[in-house]
């Protein structure tokens, strides 16, 4: 069986096989282990680092209002609400901002500012908001651009990069986060993953029921109560991965596709590099129908922003999962969509 019959989806256990070695200085390249006097901590999601990072803030302060861009996803702050509600930390406003120039931080109360690298690593101009707030840089997007961070703290997560849960932080050098056992969103993730390569290789559709429903059950679980460190087996994972083969592979996806689409008129290419291919077109929700139906599973981010930079935006998938011709039947298959 082809193993890339589907395009885009969930990782399966065997995606990183190809892009494992003994030992990987690169970790020390990307994400180095001190930043802007802040040092690494590892977390399972950007979620649980984002909550630690606010918890350590609200010690005494309990109160805090939070500040987003337009676009971020909101499942993630329903996700930070109730890992912090049981540490009583309270968001008692969120505040969604289009330019930081917008962002009027109120005195006597605590606010977080969230920063965000939306599907690249771009330039911002405006880091300082006030004696009572502190500010966090989100590259969960453009998660290897961590290092270029300015902000007080900073976070990436590195699961939709490859099959990897881990979140990278840069946190306050107090910081003294304790190992934990699996959490129930690693046991049902790790599971799906090696059912979907079992499927890959039997073309069992039993199979494909079974990870499909694991993969929900395990994003299910990221709404918890706990802010989980992350499992050292994929601490060690980390340190084997050719991180520069994916993300040239990424990257050379990304500039083939570009050029294959460039043409056509109904598209627009989002700013991008290696995270996905993402584009602003007409008839977005057919689009997506249409190529679901030729197995080309794409992504909207995020859709519940419900706001103008994510309306008629689609996520393609351009991972060192696929090469060109996988990239053609994407190409193809869209310019015969808008040609119906």
């Amino acid at each position: 069986m082809v193993l890339d019959k589907y395009i885009g989806g969930e990782y399966a256990s065997h995606d990183l096989d190809k892009f494992i070695m003994e030992d990987n200085q690169m970790l020390y390249d990307y994400f180095p282990e001190s930043l802007n006097e802040k040092k690494r901590v590892f977390f399972e999601t950007g979620t649980d680092a984002l909550a630690y990072i606010i918890s350590e803030k609200c010690k005494v302060q309990k109160d805090l209002h939070l500040w987003i861009p337009e676009n971020y996803c909101m499942e993630t702050i329903e996700r930070l609400r109730s890992k912090l509600k049981i540490l009583d930390v309270k968001i008692v406003g969120v505040f969604k901002y289009n330019s930081t120039e917008q962002i009027n931080s109120t005195i006597g109360i605590l606010n977080c500012i969230l920063l965000l690298h939306y599907n690249c690593f771009s330039e911002i101009s405006k880091f300082n908001f006030g004696k009572d707030s502190f500010v966090v840089e989100d590259f969960v997007q453009a998660p290897f651009d961590i290092k270029k961070s300015r902000s007080d703290y900073a976070i990436n997560s590195l699961r939709k990069f490859c099959n990897l849960e881990i979140a990278v932080a840069y946190v306050d050098t107090s910081t003294k986060v304790d190992k934990m056992s699996n959490s129930s969103y690693f046991e049902f993730k790790k599971k799906a993953e090696l059912i979907k390569t079992a499927f890959f290789k039997s073309n069992n559709s039993a199979f494909e029921i079974e990870y499909l429903n694991l993969f929900k059950r395990a994003n299910d679980e990221l709404f918890t109560t706990t802010i989980q460190s992350a499992n050292p087996s994929e601490i060690h994972r980390l340190t084997r991965i050719k991180f520069d083969d994916i993300l040239k592979r990424r990257i050379s996806n990304y500039n083939y596709l570009k050029a294959k689409l460039n043409s056509i008129v109904p598209i627009q290419i989002i700013k991008g590099e290696y995270m996905y291919f993402m584009i602003k077109c007409d008839k977005r929700d057919e689009l997506k129908k249409f190529l679901a139906n030729k197995k080309i599973f794409t992504a909207i981010h995020w859709l519940d922003a419900n706001s103008n930079e994510t309306k008629n935006s689609l996520s393609i998938h351009i991972d060192h999962r696929y090469g060109f011709s996988d990239l053609d039947r994407i190409g193809n298959a869209i310019n015969m969509f808008y040609a119906r």
